[in-house]
């Protein structure tokens, strides 16, 4: 089982974010990498770094991410991937379209301040995380700044090198100001090796993941806080 090389992606991710010049870097093979989609189906996911980066005052574009259906080989550009914050690569999708959000735009940021629904992705060393925002009257901003519930559904995928990988599924509501509700959470393991696969169940069932779901949880409305801002 190979995964992407996520020691590599966090090097480059770095490298994006601390240029002060143009930087070349060799291409590296394409690798397609497993993942499990917020609505608990596998696919894989391929990230398409740019060979030459030139850092500008606007949000940088450092590549373009691609999913493939794994029973149909069917393949999808997800869109550009956008550096919002150090060494962690995003794609933001507008559902109501079904379009990339350009956030260089200022069409698109009203876009987004507009949308009922969009999703984010985010790549970082050793996690692809995919988060659902979704209002059921209005637009998600809007209503998150009122201080109205949210729904957030999301997939995180944790990589263990290439032993394996394993995912939660969560679904929340969440307020502003008041911090979330849980409604479910779900886990998916894909592992070759069975004692891998019980070492990752001990470690999603021990205090020290309960922290770090915790962590995650917060984050995700840091996250919504953050491009309601845009």
């Amino acid at each position: 089982m190979k995964f992407i090389n996520f020691a590599l992606l966090g090097a480059l991710l770095l490298f994006y974010g601390c240029a002060k010049e143009g930087i070349n870097l060799q291409k590296e093979e394409p690798l397609w990498t497993p993942y499990i989609k917020e609505n608990g189906a596998k696919s894989e996911i391929l990230l398409a770094f740019d060979t030459k980066f030139i850092p500008n005052n606007t949000i940088p574009t450092i590549g373009n991410a691609y999913t493939k259906d794994i029973k149909s080989q069917s393949k999808e550009k997800l869109g550009h991937i956008y550096l919002l914050a150090r060494a962690k690569g995003n794609v933001i999708i507008n559902l109501d379209t079904n379009s990339t959000l350009d956030i260089n735009l200022e069409k698109d940021k009203a876009a987004l301040q507009n949308s009922s629904s969009f999703k984010f992705y985010e790549f970082s060393s050793g996690l692809i995380e995919s988060i659902v925002f979704k209002s059921d009257k209005q637009g998600v901003c809007l209503n998150f700044l009122s201080n109205k519930f949210i729904n957030i559904t999301s997939a995180t995928n944790y990589y263990l090198g290439d032993d394996g990988f394993f995912a939660t599924i969560l679904e929340m509501s969440v307020l502003k100001d008041r911090g979330a509700k849980i409604k479910n959470l779900s886990f998916f393991y894909d592992f070759n090796d069975d004692a891998k696969e019980k070492e990752a169940r001990n470690f999603t069932a021990s205090e020290k993941f309960k922290f770090l779901l915790s962590q995650d949880i917060k984050k995700q409305a840091r996250i919504l806080s953050t491009l309601c801002a845009i």
